[in-house]
């Protein structure tokens, strides 16, 4: 965003190879991972991915904002190449293709990834499905990639198909099931008075193809045919405890939650947080998530609109003013929408653990997180840091010596490593990492605190 990758080189050199380490290939190995890889016509592409001396994925680096028309290029090396696996990025956005698919270019493109505007947990997770180094060599990112493919080729027929599906079930001969639903809304929406059943019809007939084809929503489209009615909202009577609960956790007694989402772990410091997370990261692996899930909750649970309490996920509007308890039936709802099982792909643990967490200001990017590791919180917001301050780490060292870091191993009691090398010790109390951090802020030349450049809290224990 702030330009600091020039060039071709430097994306490939600073951004890619070190993802490729990360994903398990040998980047030193040129058995491997081969630069510049000749094709059988003399051409020359950025890299090329073999396993057992079988090329197995080619990559086409950019600089950063070059993709547009990109495709082209990419597709004529895959014709001298004839790997089924073929990735075009520019370091921010990757773009993976399954070659062995039909159609166009565009419609070979298995998916889009940007790394800054999405979850590092989809980052991580669509890299390691098509790029890992034992999926590729197990050959099942290739089977990921055609499934994922056909699964965006039938959706997108499908949707093409919505229109004319919706004249038939609205404006022809007005489903039952569609009737008796829009009867039930008006009565909702006119405050008990239901309306005739004839008018529901007359009024569902009068839509023309073009306002038929407007109307429908976009909850319907990514629904089953069935028509499912919205959840109850609970009588406000019963949400009543939750005040209690909200009143005795400022006395101190809040439970932290830990959940899973699809293998990865987080923490966050009460429910409502929680909740809004993994709504959150279910809605960055499907943009039409949301749609559904409204269409599943209803209006009073899930809306454009703010409520009393709520949290904003894109242009929705999640209702956070209910009981812990319906909060669970909601996720249960959630990962029915988004193909996931409740208890194994999701699973919802309380702690009694405090969080440890941090928070940068907006000038020094804003990145936050909280987690039950105190370690994993320290070792985050130094890396941060050390990225911020490329002689961050040597001035510290110089000041404080090398028993709490430094580059060789040797020295460090506990040792972790940084991503650049360096070794930072573990063998410290919480309290003991509040001072280290305060030290390394004034060092760095910013303040820390509440408010300040950065925030960070440890519990005492």
């Amino acid at each position: 965003q702030q330009g600091a990758y020039e060039n071709e080189t430097h994306v490939r050199e600073t951004i890619v190879r070190p993802i490729l380490r990360e994903l398990g290939w040998d980047i030193e190995d040129p058995q491997q991972l081969q630069p510049e890889y000749r094709l059988k016509d003399g051409t020359r592409l950025d890299y090329g991915l073999s396993i057992d001396g079988k090329l197995r994925v080619i990559i086409e680096v950019k600089a950063v904002g070059n993709l547009k028309e990109a495709d082209l290029q990419l597709f004529q090396y895959d014709f001298h190449a004839g790997t089924p696996l073929a990735l075009l990025t520019d370091g921010r956005e990757w773009q993976f293709y399954y070659v062995y698919g039909t159609g166009d270019y565009p419609d070979r493109l298995v998916r889009i990834l940007d790394i800054l505007e999405h979850e590092i947990d989809e980052v991580m997770h669509y890299l390691s499905r098509y790029l890992a180094f034992e999926e590729v060599k197990l050959e099942r990112a290739e089977k990921s990639a055609k499934k994922d493919l056909q699964d965006k080729t039938n959706r997108e027929a499908a949707k093409k198909a919505i229109p004319k599906a919706w004249q038939r079930l609205a404006v022809y001969e007005p489903n039952e099931q569609l009737v008796n639903l829009l009867t039930e809304e008006t009565a909702q929406e006119a405050g008990g008075g239901a309306p005739n059943k004839d008018d529901v019809i007359a009024f569902l007939q009068n839509l023309t193809p073009s306002s038929a084809t407007y109307a429908l929503p976009q909850t319907l489209a990514e629904s089953p045919r069935a028509v499912y009615k919205p959840l109850k909202t609970p009588a406000k009577t019963k949400a009543k405890p939750q005040k209690s609960n909200e009143s005795s956790s400022k006395q101190g007694q809040k439970r932290t939650i830990i959940y899973k989402l699809l293998g990865v772990r987080k923490a966050c410091s009460n429910a409502t947080l929680a909740y809004a997370a993994i709504i959150k990261s279910l809605t960055h692996r499907d943009p039409k998530f949301l749609d559904r899930l409204a269409y599943k909750l209803g209006e009073k649970q899930l809306s454009r609109e703010k409520f009393r309490r709520s949290i904003k996920i894109g242009d929705w509007h999640i209702n956070t003013d209910i009981a812990n308890s319906n909060k669970i039936k909601h996720l249960e709802i959630a990962c029915e929408v988004a193909g996931i099982k409740f208890g194994k792909d999701l699973t919802l643990q309380k702690s009694s653990k405090k969080l440890s967490s941090y928070k940068f200001s907006a000038s020094l990017g804003g990145a936050t997180n909280e987690s039950v590791s105190a370690i994993e919180i320290y070792v985050e917001i130094m890396e941060i840091l050390a990225s911020k301050y490329p002689n961050l780490l040597n001035q510290l060292v110089s000041k404080l010596g090398t028993k709490q870091l430094s580059q060789d191993k040797a020295n460090i009691i506990e040792p972790i490593k940084l991503s650049n090398g360096w070794f930072l010790t573990k063998a410290l109390n919480n309290p003991a990492k509040k001072k280290f951090l305060t030290k390394t802020c004034e060092i760095a030349g910013i303040k820390a605190g509440r408010g300040k450049d950065l925030e960070f809290d440890f519990p005492n224990a």
